[in-house]
């Protein structure tokens, strides 16, 4: 699953829940059913240094870490 969301983000921004619904779309069953494994891959992948995150005001709704 890593390589196909530092895929995604290498195109554009993104936040936890647009990756787990597309690992969902891709057929990562797993992910799909459990939103925490993409949020755990992300965590990993920051902690190692492949991402940065920061939050981000929605227009509507809560803050998002993108």
């Amino acid at each position: 699953m890593e390589p196909f969301i530092l895929l995604r983000l290498a195109e554009a921004p993104a936040y936890g829940y647009q990756l787990h619904k597309l690992m969902g779309e891709l057929g990562f069953r797993r992910a799909a059913e459990d939103p925490s494994r993409v949020y755990k891959v992300l965590h990993d992948l920051e902690a190692l240094g492949y991402l940065t995150s920061s939050w981000s005001m929605g227009d509507n709704g809560p803050a998002r870490r993108t």
